[in-house]
């Protein structure tokens, strides 16, 4: 998945061209956990992965 892509515009004559450097990361797996805190949720979460989203029911 790509988590990041600056851009600029590339220096010559085409005014529309661009250059982009792109910034992937790996999205292997992807599980749910639960808690009453935010403090909760963030012992839950593993070394190296990161929180995508937070919900309440």
């Amino acid at each position: 998945m790509a988590v990041s892509a600056p851009y600029r515009k590339s220096p010559g004559e085409n005014e529309d061209a661009m250059q982009v450097t792109a910034t992937y990361e790996r999205r292997d797996s992807m599980r749910e956990i639960e808690g009453e805190t935010r403090e909760e949720l963030d012992a839950q979460v593993p070394e190296g992965w990161q929180v995508l989203g937070i919900w309440r029911d």
